[in-house]
C-alpha cells in the first residue's frame, strides 16, 4: 500500500456453497438442480485432482470453504479455499496426537479421521461425498453408517449419481474411488457433458446471492 506495508489482492467472490445450502432450505426457496450440483463437485474434484498431484490433502473441505459467484453465461464458477490445515502426503503422522491427524470439522470427519488414522488423498474424496449428498437432499448423512440413498430424497437424480455418492461414503477407503480422477472418469462414462451448465433458473433468493 501507499506506507510500504505487503497485501494480498484476491478475486471477489461474494457467497460460499454453505451460504447457498442455507438459502436454500428457506420457506420458497427452491433447490439447485442436480446438473448445478453437478456442475460444482466437478469443479471441486478438479481442484482436488491438482492439490492431490502435488501430494497435499485438504484435511478440511466443506461447503464453506468452497467459494462460489455467477457467471456471465450463467454457470457457476468455484474455488476451493482455507489450506490452514493442509498437509503434505509425507507429513501426516501415524499418532492421534498429531494435531494434523486430528484436525478438521466434526460434520465431515472421514472414517479414518475420526479414528486417528493415517491420511491420505481418499479422506479429501469422502468429503466430497458428503458435500454432494448434502447439496442433493439439503441435510448432511449419517457417517456412522451408510446413509440412506439420494433418490429416496431427490427423484429427479439419475441413479448413477446415487450409486456415485454411495461409493464414495463407504467407510473402508479401500472400497471408495482412489482418487480424484477416477470420480472425474465415473462421470464421464456415466454421459454427463464436460461441463454443465444452469440449465434450472434458480429463485430470486439465490440468484441475488449468486451476483458478482
Amino acid at each position: 500500500d501507499d506506507k510500504g506495508d505487503p497485501y494480498i489482492v484476491e478475486e471477489y467472490m461474494p457467497c460460499n456453497l454453505l451460504d447457498v445450502i442455507k438459502a436454500s432450505l428457506e420457506p420458497n426457496m427452491d433447490r439447485l438442480s442436480w446438473k448445478d450440483c453437478l456442475s460444482i463437485i466437478k469443479q471441486v474434484l478438479t481442484a482436488l485432482d491438482h492439490s492431490h498431484s502435488l501430494g497435499v490433502i485438504h484435511q478440511d473441505l466443506k461447503p464453506s470453504n468452497i467459494l462460489l459467484h455467477r457467471m456471465p453465461d450463467q454457470s457457476l464458477s468455484l474455488k476451493v479455499c482455507d489450506f490452514n490445515l493442509a498437509v503434505k502426503v509425507e507429513q501426516v503422522q501415524d499418532s492421534i496426537d498429531d494435531v494434523a491427524t486430528v484436525a478438521g470439522t466434526l460434520d465431515y470427519l472421514s472414517p479414518e479421521q475420526r479414528a486417528g488414522d493415517r491420511l491420505d488423498q481418499r479422506s479429501d474424496l469422502f468429503n466430497v461425498g458428503l458435500i454432494f449428498y448434502e447439496l442433493l437432499t439439503r441435510q448432511k448423512p449419517a457417517v456412522a453408517s451408510q446413509p440412506a440413498s439420494v433418490l429416496s430424497q431427490n427423484k429427479a437424480v439419475p441413479s448413477w449419481v446415487d450409486d456415485f455418492i454411495s461409493t464414495a461414503l463407504k467407510a473402508n477407503r479401500e472400497d471408495r474411488f482412489q482418487s480424484a480422477g477416477e470420480m472425474l472418469t465415473f462421470i464421464d462414462k456415466a454421459n454427463v457433458p464436460a461441463k454443465v451448465k444452469l440449465q434450472e433458473k434458480l429463485s430470486k433468493g439465490l440468484v441475488k446471492l449468486l451476483i458478482c
